[in-house]
């Protein structure tokens, strides 16, 4: 598994270091979802990041929110309203 520092972090220097030279760094004001996507598109490996609440908050960024939003209902279709933290995609029982 590659993991990942904080890609949406709001500093360009601190997102280029998360990247770890192993992944395009997030641009300001591009797509959240759209950069997400290609970064999990890229790479044979299971692969994870960083994402801290106050992080992409504000529009093109924010939409990286919708795409967790989407993927985790996708994983765990037996509990769609809970919410994220705590959870592990795929896990149904009340074990985490």
């Amino acid at each position: 598994m590659a993991a990942f520092g904080e890609l949406m972090h709001e500093d360009a220097a601190a997102r280029a270091q998360a990247a770890c030279g192993a992944v395009k760094p997030y641009r300001q004001g591009k797509d959240g979802a759209e950069y997400l996507r290609d970064f999990f598109a890229s790479g044979e490996e299971p692969r994870g990041f960083k994402l801290l609440y106050g992080q992409a908050r504000t529009m093109p960024a924010a939409r990286a929110w919708d795409f967790i939003e989407a993927r985790r209902i996708k994983y765990n279709t037996a509990r769609p309203h809970a919410g994220l933290a705590g959870r592990t995609p795929g896990v149904t029982s009340g074990e985490h």
